[in-house]
């Protein structure tokens, strides 16, 4: 059973009859990645309730994910359960600035017999997304960080009641991010934050300091058995590992980890090989990195990707052509910027190479 499954055999059950719990953090996670930024834009509506959204809206509000499919799926079930289907969508804020780098969605979650949410949208299909992940190998702080601290501090005011914090891959991270560093008042109105497989923090002393400490417990970490997005960086001590039926990074994918059928997450006593490896070998190959390497590396890779305003959907449906493109970029690169790249790439090889290593040692 998945979160869908979930859905169908528990949303006859209200939050009094079945408390808010893990699967249903990761549901609101889940959607913030629905387009609720163009209607709220287009029709100038500040709030809806689940039961209220036009059918006619349901294909566009999903498109433009790799769950897409899932996605509509889900809120078809959503829209017609006990459970969800007067959960109330507002305080939406987006902002999308590939001059800027940044890519940001945010929204709250009105439940019935339970806390509010507030919900942080992951890395969305556009290339500008992916671009301002990577430049968190770069900088300490991010333009998302930021923006999703500033929500949250708006937000809460308008909430006026303890809430819960949910976001999926970098939706996460900024749950994580905004409550450390969020104001004293708005740390005690925090239940709880939920961070699925998020991408960690470069600054490992964060956990240490007592902005961490003192919402340490209230920080809950999910991630897959064979964990990708979830290696980078260093993440909160207080963390599950999810047992899930895909392998390597589509593990990622939500829909595809495994539940009870008593409805909880079924979890892994630890990580996967992989996983392990991984995570040793990419803390290892950002070490190598300097600023000006990782900036050449991410310009090359949004290059191929095509460009900031461009998204992974166009970039699959043009792939001979961008191949064709950057093959040409390629040779137009000054040998010296050629050889940085490439030493660059050669280092992640043997980063895993080392990490093997390592986990062969530790196994003895």
């Amino acid at each position: 059973m998945n979160q869908l499954g979930y859905v169908k055999k528990f949303g006859h059950l209200s939050f009094k009859e079945k408390p808010f719990n893990n699967v249903d953090a990761c549901i609101c996670a889940t959607l913030s990645y629905l387009n609720f930024e163009v209607y709220f834009k287009s029709k100038k509506i500040n709030q809806i309730a689940l039961k209220d959204i036009p059918k006619v809206w349901d294909k566009p509000l999903c498109k433009g994910e790799f769950t897409t499919l899932n996605n509509r799926r889900l809120l078809k079930v959503l829209k017609t359960s006990k459970r969800y289907q007067n959960a109330i969508i507002n305080n939406v804020s987006s902002v999308r600035d590939s001059k800027n780098d940044i890519q940001f969605f945010a929204m709250s979650i009105i439940l019935e017999d339970t806390l509010p949410v507030i919900s942080f949208r992951g890395t969305d299909l556009t290339v500008v997304g992916w671009k301002e992940d990577f430049l968190m190998i770069v900088n300490n702080v991010i333009p998302s960080q930021i923006e999703a601290m500033n929500y949250l501090e708006e937000t809460s005011k308008k909430l006026n009641s303890k809430f819960n914090i949910v976001g999926h891959s970098k939706g996460g991270n900024l749950a994580v991010f905004c409550a450390i560093y969020s104001q004293s008042k708005t740390k005690e109105s925090i239940n709880k934050v939920y961070n699925f497989d998020g991408p960690g923090f470069a600054d490992k002393k964060l956990f240490e300091s007592e902005k961490y400490l003192v919402i340490k417990d209230r920080i809950l970490s999910f991630f897959p058995k064979d964990d990708v997005v979830g290696t980078i960086f260093h993440s909160p001590d207080n963390y599950f590992v999810i047992k899930a039926y895909a392998f390597h990074v589509l593990q990622h994918d939500p829909y595809r980890w495994l539940l009870s059928h008593d409805g909880e997450y079924l979890l892994a006593n630890k990580f996967s090989k992989t996983s392990y490896i991984r995570r040793i070998a990419m803390a290892n190959w950002v070490k190598t990195l300097t600023p000006e390497t990782a900036k050449l590396l991410i310009n090359s890779i949004v290059s191929f990707l095509g460009g900031s305003k461009s998204n992974l959907i166009n970039f699959a449906k043009r792939l001979p052509k961008r191949v064709y493109y950057n093959y040409k970029l390629w040779r137009r690169y000054p040998k010296s910027t050629r050889k940085t790249i490439r030493q660059a790439w050669k280092n992640l090889a043997i980063s895993y190479k080392l990490a093997l290593r390592e986990y062969r040692s530790n196994k003895k």
